[in-house]
């Protein structure tokens, strides 16, 4: 018998919206605002990790400095 076969002679699962990708549209400012919020915890992580390593760096050279 076969699988069965969309309506509308798109390919993609049956029962799939043939109008997804036109609902998924959003506006571009709304997409721009969305990459912004998402990459912003990734460059908060990179800060905090700059000021870690330069401390721990001024520590481990204060430690050296003071040996010698």
């Amino acid at each position: 018998m076969g699988l069965p076969q969309r309506i509308d002679d798109e390919t993609g699962p049956v029962g799939a919206p043939s109008q997804l990708a036109d609902e998924a549209e959003v506006p571009q400012w709304f997409a721009e605002i969305v990459a912004y919020f998402s990459a912003l915890p990734l460059l908060v992580s990179f800060i905090i990790g700059l000021i870690g390593f330069s401390t721990l760096a001024c520590c481990l050279f204060g430690i050296l400095f003071t040996i010698i």
